[in-house]
């Protein structure tokens, strides 16, 4: 078949999907052509071994585990409230804007994405958990840039800390510049997006906001949270973590690596980006 580790990936999660069989990328290498991949399936695997459709054990379709990633952020709030690390703030000028089909195009962004609808808390258990509610409070906030001393200024006021307990954990602001010329700013905390998120969201919102028609989602993101925390998956993710703890095992050598300032106990987010 050729191509990398990469490619090999993406073939593996699309028998996956067609076939329900997960086969290990070291397998996949062993059979590294179509004949040999079809006798992997049918001699290697038996019905046994065929994915289940596992569905998490929550006591509300409405409640799920976090990720790891979500895990950690969670953590370093709780140490640090008033922190804006993980603030994403992007700005966009806008020209013309009409008020209320904006206010409409969010609304219908908010319903389609689980995401803008998430929260996460500690169960009674002590447990981090996400919750997906059915309907949020949403509104826009307004600035008028003639009371203020430049668009940093607003920036720094619309940036604020999130409450990780209550959704939505967006904000969005329509800073009136002049007639006929606004900014929009749209502030997301990292735990519920990243870059590729963000790209998607703000795609949605123009494609909303133009009154296009977008196909519904084949897929929401409590599938992938499912799937994530499905048995083969969890089995996966043991196999490696085992195997990175042998492999480490013992005294760990110090790497020698050449510093162009000096290690401070205490960490900070200062510094420059691009």
């Amino acid at each position: 078949l050729g191509g990398d580790s990469l490619k090999a990936i993406h073939i593996i999660n699309i028998v996956e999907s067609n076939f329900k069989i997960r086969i290990p990328l070291e397998e996949f290498f062993a059979n590294p052509t179509i004949l040999g991949i079809s006798n992997c399936i049918s001699s290697k695997y038996s019905v046994n071994q065929i994915l289940k459709e596992d569905k998490l054990s929550t006591l509300k379709r409405n409640i799920f585990p976090v990720l790891p990633p979500q895990k950690r952020m969670f953590l370093l709030n709780q140490m640090n409230p008033d922190s804006t690390d993980y603030n994403q703030v992007s700005i966009f000028k806008i020209n013309n804007l009409q008020f209320e089909k904006l206010k409409k195009s969010f609304s219908d962004l908010i319903e389609r994405h689980q995401g803008l609808r998430t929260c996460f808390r500690n169960d009674s258990d002590g447990k981090i958990i996400q919750e997906i509610s059915e309907k949020v409070d949403f509104e826009i906030e307004m600035f008028n840039a003639d009371e203020f001393d430049g668009l940093d200024i607003i920036q720094k006021i619309f940036e604020r800390p999130f409450d990780l307990g209550k959704a939505p954990l967006f904000r969005a602001a329509i800073v009136n510049e002049q007639p006929g010329s606004n900014y929009l700013m749209v502030d997301t905390h990292h735990i519920i997006s990243d870059g590729q998120s963000n790209e998607i969201f703000f795609n949605d919102l123009l494609a909303l906001y133009n009154g296009a028609t977008i196909k519904p989602l084949e897929k929401n993101y409590s599938d992938y949270v499912e799937h994530y925390y499905s048995n083969n998956i969890t089995q996966e993710l043991k196999n490696e973590e085992n195997y990175w703890l042998n492999r480490f095992k013992g005294e760990i050598p110090t790497l020698g690596l050449i510093k162009d300032s000096l290690i401070v106990s205490k960490t900070s987010s200062d510094g420059a980006f691009f």
